[in-house]
This record gives structure tokens, sequence and C-alpha cells, in this order.
């Protein structure tokens, strides 16, 4: 039947995680990464997750999935709507 939801994001963050650090590493060599607001998108990130996991430990599991599902669906509403009005 698949992964639950917790398999689910947890799997969904390993693979943006592995994506951004590639594609960071890109950008980072020429020289084209502002270290100052990188190291507080680090910061927030890291704080996000350990509140993201906890909050996520005390919600009903059929909560989470109606929130990660929701959160999909903007995010593919947002990429839309940037590349139609571009």
């Amino acid at each position: 039947s698949g992964p639950n939801i917790i398999q689910a994001i947890g799997t969904s963050l390993v693979s943006v995680r592995s994506f951004g650090i590639t594609t960071a590493a890109r950008y980072f060599v020429p020289g084209q990464v502002d270290l100052i607001i990188a190291v507080l998108l680090i910061i927030g990130g890291v704080m996000g997750g350990y509140f993201g996991v906890k909050t996520s430990e005390k919600t009903p599991k059929e909560n989470l999935s109606k929130v990660f599902a929701v959160v999909l669906f903007a995010v593919a509403a947002y990429i839309v709507i940037r590349t139609t009005t571009a």
C-alpha cells in the first residue's frame, strides 16, 4: 500500500536535500552564494525541521496527510502560475 505519511515526508526531504546540496555546490564554487544569508537559511531550516518533527509527532496522521497534500497542491499551483505569467 506504499509508505505511510511519515515515510513519504522523510523520503521527500532526503531527495530535496540531495538535489539542494548538488545545486548549492554548483553555485558555491564560482562564488555565487551570499554566505550570511545561506547560514541564516540553514539555521532556519534546522529549526523548522526540529519543530516540524515535534509537531508531526503530536498531529494525527490523517491530518498530517491532508496538510501535506494541501502543501503539495499549493506548491504546484504556485509553479503553474509563475510559469504561465512569466
